[in-house]
């Protein structure tokens, strides 16, 4: 069976202060210590556990990188919205001159949401014109079924 070396004595410091790992790399540029990633065992031994549900983000944007001071525990949303892939479909978002609808992004028919992701206000309305027919009908349905309930349950009144 290979021992692994002990994952403190295989970084190098850069000059920008990265603790660059000199061991295994995988295909995206993570480094690896066997099955875990490299980044996420150094940070537990020198902070301790990465709460639940928490994704270490590389504040550095280098994923070699061990150093604990240049990872910071976030959501995977956070981590996705700070990444390049975000950044890159934040810019693809804003290229578009019109939603997948067609309709044009005019300053009236934009919504900006918190996040700044933009949607279009006239397919946002055309979807709650589809809910509210769709329910309208459910209810005038529950309406005509209750009155045929009823219908057959009343007794039947006795001529004199």
């Amino acid at each position: 069976m290979r021992r692994l070396l002990d994952p403190l004595t295989r970084f190098e410091v850069s000059p920008s202060g990265c603790w660059l790992w000199t061991g295994p790399v995988d295909s995206r540029g993570y480094g690896r210590h066997g099955a875990p990633l490299a980044h996420r065992l150094v940070y537990e031994i020198l902070i301790g556990p990465i709460p639940n549900d928490m994704e270490l983000d590389h504040l550095c944007r280098i994923p070699r990188c061990v150093n604990p001071s240049h990872l910071e525990p976030v959501t995977h949303a956070e981590n996705v919205r700070r990444g390049e892939v975000g950044a890159i479909n934040r810019a693809r978002q804003k290229a578009l001159t019109v939603c997948k609808r067609g309709h044009e992004f005019t300053p009236e028919n934009t919504r900006i949401d918190r996040r700044g992701d933009r949607s279009c206000r006239e397919c946002s309305r055309a979807l709650h014109r589809s809910y509210y027919q769709r329910d309208i009908e459910k209810y005038r349905q529950l309406g005509r079924d209750k009155q045929r309930a009823r219908r057959a349950h009343k007794p039947e009144k006795a001529n004199a």
